[in-house]
């Protein structure tokens, strides 16, 4: 999912992952860039406003996209791993962007499914590929 003149960000918890991620897309001529982002990680959720606003100025889309679905019957403790990055993740990074989000009039969100995407007001979604967390902003 890109737009003509935007600047895509690839935000995954594997560093290495996303800047592999991001040097393909640049290869495939899609300005995209890395960014680290661990959604249980507070400094890391923390640090995500303050990067787009110093950067940009702004925030046109937030694609939430993380994911692992590890869990299996009966056990809690990947039941829990699953729910961190899965909605408590995704709650929080939203959360720290909102603010970036509702200053423009265009901004939004779309919540990334395995296989497609709610978007809301009838925009397409896409799938940034597998647990990447993805979020743009377009050249001032």
């Amino acid at each position: 999912m890109t737009l003509s003149g935007s600047l895509d960000w690839l935000a995954p918890c594997d560093a290495a992952k996303g800047k592999a991620a991001a040097e393909k897309l640049c290869a495939e001529g899609i300005d995209a860039h890395f960014v680290k982002l661990e959604v249980s990680s507070p400094a890391d959720v923390e640090a995500l406003p303050g990067f787009f606003k110093e950067s940009f100025g702004r925030l046109d889309v937030l694609v939430n996209n993380a994911g692992v679905a590890e869990w299996t019957n009966d056990d809690p403790v990947t039941f829990r791993r699953t729910f961190e990055p899965d909605l408590f993740g995704v709650v929080a990074v939203t959360y720290a962007l909102l603010p970036l989000l509702e200053d423009n009039p265009a901004g939004r969100i779309a919540n990334a499914l395995r296989g497609g995407a709610l978007v809301p007001d009838g925009d397409s979604g896409g799938d940034s590929g597998g647990d990447t967390r993805h979020v743009r902003s377009r050249k001032a």
